[in-house]
């Protein structure tokens, strides 16, 4: 079974300080630890004790597939940032990847949720995360006229998290009718039937680019 944890956001916050991590993990937002000297050492004091209890840490030393895992989310060669939503749910989740490992962290809230993975295995895994969705029918009608019931984007970069910003996207409509794949490029926006096995044709051609 593979290795999984969650952990707090204000954990997270805590521990990429401690690895001198420049750990801005889009799309998750990481809080602050407080104005003052003494509040910052309570809260980091809390987490310690929170993961020492949870066996995730020893002596303010992290668990090395803990240790990994943070490290990938910071420097990862590869990373796919999911944001989108379906039916109110917020879909949150940064998949990445170096060398022989992966790791999967979805967002629950306040928290993330990490699971390390195999490299081969991270498209598949993070579209996964949508709900199943048969295809939409390719009439523009009904592209344009059903009720939307979610939606989002898939984006790639390599390396540097400062270029996320500007990462290739490949984006994703859920209508009453079903899903769509929606391929925007200087050239055109194509907009075409999807379920989750295109969406993972398109995310490994985005990734080949």
């Amino acid at each position: 079974m593979a290795f999984e944890f969650t952990l707090s956001l204000t954990a997270l916050t805590v521990l990429a300080e401690h690895l001198h991590l420049d750990l801005r993990p889009a799309p998750f937002e990481l809080p602050s630890l407080g104005r003052f000297a003494e509040d910052r050492r309570r809260v980091v004091d809390a987490v310690w004790i929170g993961l020492s209890g949870r066996r995730l840490a020893s002596q303010r030393v992290l668990a090395p597939d803990v240790d990994t895992a943070l490290r990938l989310l910071a420097e990862a060669e590869t990373t796919i940032v999911v944001s989108g939503s379906h039916d109110g749910r917020t879909i949150a989740a940064r998949a990445c990847s170096s060398g022989r490992f992966a790791v999967l962290a979805v967002g629950t809230g306040r928290a993330i949720r990490c699971r390390m993975t195999r490299p081969a295995a991270l498209v598949r895994d993070t579209v996964g995360l949508l709900p199943d969705l048969g295809p939409g029918p390719s009439t523009s009608a009904t592209i344009t006229e059903q009720p939307k019931t979610g939606g989002g984007s898939f984006a790639v970069s390599r390396g540097q998290p400062t270029r996320e910003t500007t990462a290739p996207r490949l984006s994703w409509l859920d209508t009453e009718a079903g899903r769509y794949l929606v391929e925007d490029t200087p050239e055109r926006t194509a907009v075409m039937p999807a379920d989750r096995v295109a969406l993972t044709k398109g995310l490994h051609a985005l990734l080949a680019k």
